[in-house]
């Protein structure tokens, strides 16, 4: 069977997109997904009934590589023998669900955060309260330098190696998630909402053996799931961060080329399209 192999445009990828119901692989999601905002040149190819379309070039190493096709794509899932580094994730659903999710896995559910069993009894022990607050520069430099550790980089460097790596990213998706106590700010978040999914960049907390960054996670988790959005993710980065395990219980390696169908993998091997 004779492939096709075509370069295409934005506006005409967007149209084989609806045209042809390509989804994002292993139903992932990420904000650079909406490729309107990211990419202007495309790859199409096609075997039979069999479809791929994604960008001619990765946009960085810290986000998913977005492969829209009309067959399933498979994913790794996290190892501890494996390095790489994974695409931190977390498909939504209800609160509770997440919760008894957290307490099947733990071998201690009564005694590790976040579970059915320890959550109310640590949110009734910090009494704090949460908030998700348009992003504004003066307040993340105000809040964010004040609670980093001293060798971590500044709100400043931070919002420009943002920028820099998502040239076209919007400051509308971008908020802070605030968790607080009589008016002082335990910890932040530094978010991008698409309206569909939360990605979070960075976040800062005040020491102390409470982990109100880790908590201050699940309060976003907690709240975007109210909102019905689709995923919680954290992008792609080594596995440091005791939060994270905690946090993205669907996280996978973002690598489908072994798992595509062989006619493809023939067709990569000689033209190293992926």
């Amino acid at each position: 069977m004779k492939p096709f192999i075509s370069n295409i445009s934005l506006e005409k990828a967007l149209e084989l997109i609806d045209q042809l119901n390509l989804k994002p692989y292993f139903e992932l999601w990420h904000f650079t997904f909406n490729i309107s905002y990211f990419y202007t040149n495309f790859k199409f190819i096609h075997i039979g009934k069999r479809y791929l379309l994604f960008p001619t070039t990765k946009l960085n190493q810290w986000s998913p590589f977005v492969i829209f096709s009309n067959f399933e794509l498979s994913l790794e899932p996290l190892s501890k023998h494996n390095q790489h580094n994974p695409f931190w994730f977390y498909k939504l659903s209800t609160f509770e669900n997440f919760l008894t999710r957290r307490s099947n896995e733990s071998h201690k559910p009564k005694k590790h955060f976040p579970s059915l069993e320890t959550y109310p009894k640590l949110q009734k022990k910090l009494d704090v309260s949460f908030d998700i607050i348009n992003f504004s520069i003066d307040n993340f430099t105000m809040y964010y330098d004040n609670l980093k550790r001293p060798d971590h980089d500044s709100a400043t460097t931070i919002m420009s190696i943002l920028l820099k790596n998502y040239p076209g990213l919007t400051q509308n998706w971008l908020r802070l998630a605030l968790l607080k106590q009589d008016n002082n700010v335990l910890a932040i978040a530094l978010i991008i909402d698409d309206g569909k999914s939360i990605s979070l960049q960075n976040i800062a907390s005040k020491m102390s053996s409470h982990g109100y960054g880790v908590f201050l996670c699940v309060e976003i988790l907690k709240y975007y799931s109210s909102k019905q959005y689709y995923s919680f993710d954290a992008g792609i980065s080594a596995q440091y961060g005791c939060y994270k395990n905690k946090i993205f219980l669907d996280s996978v390696y973002t690598t489908p080329l072994n798992n595509l169908p062989y006619s493809f993998k023939l067709l990569n091997y000689l033209f190293h399209f992926l």
